[in-house]
């Protein structure tokens, strides 16, 4: 469940089916609004969604993998 609008890139991960790690690489160039909060990333759900959906959409469907 999303806090605030925020969710884990663990619960990102898992809702989105993608890697941890191009979440945490998307967080970090700005691409996904995104906090890091003692130590833990944080991302505005809403955010990953268009992110995700942005990227598909460019890829030419909904389960290509977002470009690394």
């Amino acid at each position: 469940a999303s806090v605030g609008g925020y969710v884990t890139l663990d619960q990102a991960s898992e809702k989105f089916k993608i890697s941890r790690r191009r979440l945490r690489q998307l967080c970090k160039s700005g691409e996904i609004e995104a906090k890091k909060v003692g130590g833990v990333w944080l991302a505005k759900e809403s955010s990953v969604d268009k992110t995700v959906a942005a990227h598909a959409d460019d890829r030419g469907g909904s389960n290509q993998k977002l470009p690394e």
